[in-house]
């Protein structure tokens, strides 16, 4: 009788402990590629304001569409080590290649990995876009701007 007792409370404390909920991801895993958009004068550095962007990264089936911008924030391709973006400002098409190196990272154990990316170049046609720097190589967790787009 103490057997079967045993027997069962073991098998109820493991199929209890087996149906209980997984606890949710509570940080942040979203990476992206923060990028500012200025005008070049002679005097000084402005924020350039673009009427209508839209982005389209080669390989991922993904538009991003923007309107009256300062700035913008887009997802790199994690399956390769460069992505390739078409950027449209204005009825006006530039390509944009930007090479990185990938860094999985860990979050924790519940929110699993991400990737960091470290820019090591960027090219540009400059049909509208005059320039790009590179202001933070790593792309990581952090909002902060990591490229500029000088028109």
């Amino acid at each position: 009788m103490n057997k079967l007792f045993y027997s069962t409370l073991f098998l109820f404390l493991l199929l209890s402990t087996a149906c209980q909920q997984e606890e949710e991801c509570d940080k942040k895993t979203d990476v992206y590629l923060y990028s500012g958009l200025y005008e070049v004068n002679e005097e000084e550095t402005e924020s350039f304001k673009a009427d209508t962007v839209s982005i389209e990264i080669e390989g991922i089936d993904n538009i991003y569409q923007f309107s009256n911008i300062k700035n913008f924030k887009l997802s790199l391709n994690p399956l390769t080590d460069y992505s390739t973006l078409f950027f449209y400002c204005n009825d006006t098409i530039d390509t944009i290649s930007v090479h990185y190196m990938k860094m999985p990272r860990l979050v924790t154990y519940k929110c699993g990995y991400v990737y960091y990316f470290d820019i090591s170049n960027i090219n540009t046609t400059t049909n509208i876009i005059d320039s790009i720097s590179i202001v933070k190589s790593l792309v990581d967790l952090e909002d902060e701007e990591n490229i500029k787009i000088f028109f």
